[in-house]
């Protein structure tokens, strides 16, 4: 069974498991793209 995760991300997103990390940080989990954020490269200042 082949599952494109894009769309499972989609269809959580219109339902009740929607938030701020899954619109987000799920985006960038499937896009590869996790460089640190401000708040990494604020603590190692």
């Amino acid at each position: 069974m082949n599952i494109d995760p894009y769309k499972v991300r989609e269809a959580l997103l219109g339902g009740s498991a929607r938030s701020f990390v899954l619109e987000n940080q799920g985006k960038r989990l499937l896009d590869g793209t996790l460089q640190p954020g401000f708040r990494a490269s604020l603590m190692l200042n």
